[in-house]
């Protein structure tokens, strides 16, 4: 892959391509002047920079976790996740533990425009992909409106890919929780109530 700028201010080259596990690279160090001495930074991206590697989140209910996309680039054949413009994401899977209602959100993430899309899985690779939700901004989520929400319905015992995302080419830290809707929130499955009881509901 062609070298790009660093960040403002410094001076230098960097690169970026997807590297397959346990395949050694060669890497040439040159200078445009007389200089002699340099240095050379190599960071890896985390493993759920790509679809195959996903982390995953079991059929929690509710959690939270901590992710970053820094480092972080798109894989060949890549959705453009919420029709952000993203140049970096990361993946997540995670399977329903009953019928309902999920969210996905990053409101709570500090300064850093994201974007979400969750998928189903029907075959292998990026082809097999098929759109569930998505979401770019939320009025009311984050400081500025600029983080994501999703909600979808989701079949018990179905697994789902969830893609986060940044807005064009911005990257950074994000904070990801899943937030299922109560046992009850599919009719099949409402609570039932006796004579002379009361319950109790969220």
């Amino acid at each position: 892959q062609a070298g790009s700028a660093c960040p403002a201010g410094q001076t230098g080259s960097r690169i970026r391509f997807l590297a397959i596990a346990g395949t050694s690279y060669k890497i040439a160090l040159d200078s445009t002047t007389a200089t002699s001495y340099g240095s050379l930074q190599v960071r890896m991206a985390p493993v759920n920079d790509v679809l195959a590697s996903a982390q995953s989140l079991g059929s929690t209910s509710s959690t939270t976790v901590f992710g970053t996309t820094v480092d972080t680039g798109l894989e060949p054949g890549e959705p453009d996740h919420a029709g952000s413009g993203g140049t970096a994401s990361v993946w997540y899977r995670w399977s329903a533990p009953w019928s309902g209602t999920v969210r996905f959100e990053t409101c709570d993430s500090a300064g850093f425009d994201t974007a979400l899309a969750m998928y189903r899985q029907d075959a292998p690779g990026m082809a097999g992909l098929v759109p569930v939700a998505a979401n770019d901004d939320t009025a009311g989520c984050g400081p500025d409106g600029k983080r994501s929400r999703l909600r979808a319905r989701v079949i018990a015992g179905t697994t789902y890919i969830v893609a986060v995302a940044g807005h064009g080419a911005v990257s950074g830290t994000f904070d990801l929780a899943v937030r299922m809707g109560p046992f009850n929130d599919d009719l099949v499955n409402a609570t039932a109530l006796s004579s002379g009881t009361s319950g109790y509901g969220a």
